[in-house]
């Protein structure tokens, strides 16, 4: 297991970054909130670029490979990361190219997330995902594990679809909010509490 703090996407090799960005998207094909905004066709064609701007808003990251190959990923936010207003809006706007005309219901999903945020200092796990050739074997729990005993102390929030809201509560995450319409939550795990037994 590796964990690396960033401070700029760019400081991830080109290759890492490639590598990622073809695992989120392989791990993420059938996202129903991607497939229902843009169709499957569209999503397949642009997920890799779309991870590849996703990962500009983290600066931890945590892989875990097998045989000299990336299987697992976790990317998160942590509190001490400074707001990259610049970054972040072209970042957006990167987004916005490659998602066209269903960019707004992505924001918006995005935007009430966002609002849905305590503004105190706190981690939040942008992405975690494992290649699906390697999933149902205890991966994405190792990271889980690694990161909460390792790096999350404070607050951890992560937002995903409703149907995964019974993983994340092995982890001690609770549900916070709701957002009906797209199928998604949003969960908490409160700084220092212990991972539930399995």
């Amino acid at each position: 297991m590796k964990i690396t703090h960033i401070d700029r996407f760019q400081d991830l090799a080109e290759p890492n970054a490639n590598e990622i960005a073809v695992l989120l998207a392989k791990s993420f094909a059938k996202d129903p909130l991607m497939l229902a905004t843009l169709g499957k066709s569209r999503w397949n064609k642009i997920a890799r670029d779309y991870f590849k701007t996703q990962i500009g808003y983290s600066d931890t990251l945590i892989s875990l490979s097998q045989r000299n190959r990336t299987v697992g990923i976790l990317l998160a936010s942590s509190p001490e990361a400074q707001i990259r207003l610049i970054r972040n809006y072209l970042d957006r706007t990167k987004t916005a190219i490659l998602l066209g005309k269903k960019s707004r219901k992505i924001f918006d999903i995005s935007t009430d997330i966002s609002e849905a945020l305590p503004k105190y200092p706190h981690w939040y796990i942008n992405q975690l995902a494992v290649d699906p050739l390697f999933q149902s074997k205890g991966i994405a729990r190792t990271m889980l594990e690694s990161a909460s005993t390792e790096i999350f102390g404070k607050d951890v929030f992560v937002d995903c679809e409703k149907g995964l809201a019974p993983f994340y509560d092995k982890f001690g995450f609770e549900i916070l909010k709701e957002f009906e319409r797209e199928g998604m939550i949003l969960m908490i795990k409160k700084g220092n509490q212990t991972i539930r037994p399995s």
